[in-house]
């Protein structure tokens, strides 16, 4: 099997990521029923004790198509990739009567072909996929999902394979249907309702015959400007199509005073607030080493954020350092997880012994030595005191019996730096 990952922009540690697998109709992977346990926890949803393909219920959106080359599934990880869990997704249908494709089961997680996240537009996520026990082929089962909690859950948005992208500091999401690339449709609170604008001007041919190959915007996501690349039927090369919405929001967004007042356009957000949730003693849930709060838009303040963050997120975020506990370490060189579980220990890789001290002092050049406990805390994790993991110092047997000897006084230490001297 293979996988590749990609951070969520502007939230740090949080991944997402594919993992395939070769389907030869085998237990694919133990350990997903470990990542699925885990899942239950997090979503706080009764676990399904039925296999995954049982567990569907036999509705046809969820069927796995016969022998599929790869099996294809997302994952999600809050501690730079220390632990994953699934995708959870809304399995109701939305007030747009957009559904998820499958009902609510063990079975009905979010894979995702492709997704996107913006800087500007701190947790706001969109990607295409489908729910189900893995990622389907069929491309009339895809539908577009959004999640504004940095991943963690996702709401069935439009219907259908499209190319999705983010305008205007995040203020705007723009999709081309793969079904009609004519047409392109475009929202300004997070997908819960859509205007649609052409794509292609009058007079420029039948769209029916159009393929969109991508939907290209700003890099940052900062302009108003979205480029549709066409191609036609029997026709080489590509059409480029460019248009402007900076039209769609003509009211300023109120610059972010207090957003906890609701004074302004804006509100704090935090990505640990869903992980709280979760949680019923409702403590603090800290990611690699301290709480983040966040400012941006209101899903559902119609107006444009412009400059008013400058280089938001980072510039009006504020930390709060947490006491260390044990998702603050990853495992040391030569140390591993069994299981991606929050809880699994560090353990040594097979035919790796755990370190000698005496080994380790042969070559030391104190008279002590760091002995690795089997964890490292990564770069960047801020947490102070708590779960202290890190290498303990220990004394090298032979340094420590001469220091012993040395410590009553001068004249002992003197007669012991004598007898080690060679005679004259």
């Amino acid at each position: 099997g293979g996988a590749a990952w990609q951070a969520v922009r502007g939230i740090e540690g949080i991944f997402i990521a594919n993992r395939a697998v070769v389907d030869r109709g085998q237990d694919l992977d133990a350990a997903e029923e470990r990542f699925d346990a885990q899942a239950e926890a997090v979503e706080g949803a009764p676990e399904d004790p039925r296999p995954l393909d049982e567990a569907s219920g036999g509705d046809s959106s969820v069927t796995v198509p016969s022998r599929q080359l790869f099996a294809v599934r997302t994952y999600i990880s809050v501690d730079m990739g220390l632990a994953w869990q699934p995708l959870a997704v809304q399995a109701k249908r939305t007030l747009a009567g957009v559904g998820a494709g499958c009902e609510p089961s063990r079975a009905c997680r979010l894979h995702l072909a492709h997704w996107t996240s913006c800087v500007t537009a701190p947790g706001l996520l969109a990607g295409v996929g489908s729910a189900g026990t893995r990622l389907a082929q069929d491309p009339a089962r895809l539908r577009v999902f959004v999640s504004r909690d940095a991943g963690l859950a996702w709401r069935p948005v439009l219907e259908g394979a499209h190319a999705v992208a983010f305008l205007g500091h995040g203020d705007a999401l723009a999709a081309v249907p793969d079904a009609s690339p004519g047409t392109l449709l475009y929202s300004t609170d997070a997908g819960a309702s859509w205007e649609s604008i052409a794509a292609v001007p009058q007079g420029g041919g039948a769209a029916g015959a159009l393929a969109a190959q991508g939907l290209f915007t700003h890099p940052l996501h900062s302009t108003w400007q979205a480029f549709v690349a066409l191609a036609r039927d029997g026709e080489s090369g590509l059409r480029l199509v460019g248009l402007d919405l900076s039209q769609v929001l003509t009211r300023d967004c109120v610059p972010p005073g207090d957003p906890a007042q609701g004074a302004s356009d804006f509100e704090t957000w935090s990505p640990a607030d869903a992980l709280e949730d979760a949680h019923t003693s409702k403590r603090p849930v800290c990611l690699r080493g301290v709480r983040t709060h966040y400012v941006r838009r209101r899903q559902d303040r119609a107006c444009k954020t412009g400059g008013l963050l400058g280089k938001a997120p980072l510039g009006l975020r504020r930390d709060a350092s947490c006491q260390c506990s044990a998702s603050d370490w990853s495992c040391d060189a030569g140390f591993h997880r069994v299981a991606y579980t929050a809880g699994a220990p560090c353990e040594p890789y097979e035919g790796v012994s755990r370190p000698n001290v005496s080994e380790l002092c042969a070559s030391a050049a104190s008279g002590q030595v760091r002995v690795t406990r089997g964890y490292a805390r990564p770069p960047g994790n801020r947490c102070r005191g708590g779960l202290d993991l890190s290498p303990r110092v220990e004394p090298c047997p032979r340094s420590g019996r001469l220091l012993g000897a040395l410590r009553p006084g001068p004249t002992l230490a003197l007669a012991a730096l004598a007898a080690l001297l060679p005679a004259a």
